[in-house]
């Protein structure tokens, strides 16, 4: 996430250019400042500016375009005879710039460019010794491996940086890691596992009442209880992180929780609220030029039509959403539109037209090597050539799809068991410690029963003594008074 905060605050400190401070969301402004001669730092600040002036305004290509001139000029400064103070201080700020272009990647899709820059990231935090910001990197690293599917390697990073966070007791990272880790095992069906962490991220937020990381935890713990098919608690939890992004006012958050309503409330056969809460999502898509979102929620909404059988709209939003996919070169989503629209076009009769599209989805599966979208792909290839009366073609593909399918019910198998061996070394380990902790407590105890033995024995020591002077005593004062009568 881009690391705003520590931005200003580098600024506030660098910062001498009487004014600026004031005006540094103008764009024009800051380029004017750009044809005065600064030192590099106060430049390297002012690229910074423009491309974050551009993030928030939702201008994400304009932000990169910045953020890379930055980058490259901060590269630049290295290279000259600075003083050491000047080269921490870039290299502070271009740990923030390689962590904000990862970022921004990230949501572009581009994980490969993402990776790199965060890695670049993760060094520059380890060399300013900058503990928190690597550790934050870890997360990062997990949340794009999160969005990558590849959740194997999510589980690392996440995991890497939770240990890491608890060690330095940084609560905060604890938190936001614990929250990623609920999600990756809610993704391989450890639920138990998912809540557990999913509870403790959301009892540090309620404490510390941050809503932003309240409304992410308890969407993520709604996709929880969705894999549990238990919709309405998940609506419930839906619901409760849509009122605080409503609250915080982040168009692009209340636009995707109105999707995964919709989504909730498709799983419970409510396909007219699904379609509301999708079209609430693709107004603020629109309002706000989000390409993907919009591509996306029309491909929803032309799915809900379709379930209701009523082809016309179904096949009218598939190609709103193809269209735009083509516009942007979403590869993928091209494919998964080109797929739904073969659908309608085998419902109508048009086998051919629909085999022409399916074999341009198979094309981009294979390159992109999505298993589930060659396994849909395969079975809709089966059905189109079965209908042309191909049997040969359409037994062929039957096999291919049979083939994905296990191949994809497989790599699940293989990830729940590899989050279940994960679990089993957990409570191993947990376990080590108890009885560790029970060890530790029966040798307190023993130590404990010792000293007790010895104050006792003291004790009814101190008893014999003083119970013999007092009989020392008394025969004294008897042989006195026999004396006395004497």
């Amino acid at each position: 996430m881009p690391q705003h905060i520590a931005k200003l605050l580098f600024i506030i400190f660098f910062f001498q250019l009487n004014g600026l401070i004031n005006a540094q969301t103008k764009i024009d402004s800051l380029k004017e400042e750009l044809t005065i001669n600064h030192n590099d730092t106060s430049t390297l600040a002012i690229y910074g500016l423009i491309g974050d002036d551009f993030y928030y305004k939702g201008k994400n290509d304009s932000a990169i375009y910045y953020w890379e001139i930055a980058k490259q000029f901060a590269l630049n400064s290295l290279n000259k005879e600075l003083p050491e103070l000047h080269k921490f201080v870039i290299n502070q700020k271009l740990s923030i710039i390689f962590n904000d272009l990862a970022y921004l990647n990230v949501e572009k899709g581009n994980f490969d460019k993402a990776v790199a820059y965060f890695n670049e990231c993760l060094l520059l935090k380890q060399k300013i010794n900058d503990s928190r910001g690597e550790i934050n990197t870890y997360t990062n690293l997990g949340y794009l491996y999160i969005k990558k599917r590849d959740l194997d390697s999510a589980r690392y990073y996440n995991q890497t940086a939770y240990q890491l966070a608890k060690v330095n007791k940084f609560d905060k990272i604890v938190a936001a890691s614990a929250a990623q880790l609920g999600l990756i095992y809610t993704n391989i069906g450890a639920i138990e596992e998912a809540l557990a962490y999913l509870n403790e991220s959301l009892n540090y937020y309620s404490l510390t009442n941050d809503t932003e990381g309240l409304s992410k935890t308890y969407n993520n713990i709604a996709k929880s209880y969705e894999k549990l098919e238990d919709n309405n608690t998940a609506l419930e939890f839906y619901f409760k992180s849509l009122e605080l992004k409503i609250a915080s006012n982040n168009k692009k958050s209340i636009a995707t929780a109105y999707n995964n309503i919709g989504a909730c409330y498709t799983k419970i056969k409510e396909l007219e609220l699904s379609i509301k809460y999708n079209k609430k999502a693709l107004a603020i898509f629109r309002k706000i030029n989000a390409k993907i979102g919009e591509a996306t929620t029309l491909n929803n909404i032309g799915f809900m039509h379709y379930q209701m059988r009523e082809m016309d709209e179904a096949l009218s939003y598939f190609e709103k959403s193809l269209s735009i996919r083509e516009s942007i070169n979403d590869i993928e989503g091209i494919a998964f539109s080109r797929l739904n629209i073969s659908k309608i076009y085998s419902i109508d009769g048009n086998y051919d037209e629909a085999i022409l599209l399916l074999n341009s989805v198979n094309k981009i599966a294979l390159e992109t090597k999505n298993t589930e979208l060659l396994s849909d792909c395969s079975f809709q290839l089966s059905l189109n050539f079965e209908k042309t009366e191909n049997p040969e073609e359409a037994l062929l593909y039957y096999k291919k799809h049979t083939y994905y399918k296990n191949k994809l019910n497989s790599n699940l198998n293989v990830n729940k068991a590899a989050s279940l061996n994960a679990m089993i070394k957990v409570r191993q380990q947990n376990y080590k410690d108890s009885l560790s902790l029970v060890i530790q407590n029966n040798n307190n105890m023993k130590t404990w029963k010792n000293q007790m033995k010895e104050s006792s024995y003291i004790i009814d020591k101190t008893y014999f003594y003083l119970f013999l002077i007092g009989v020392i005593f008394s025969l004294f004062l008897l042989l006195r008074r026999k004396q006395e009568k004497a």
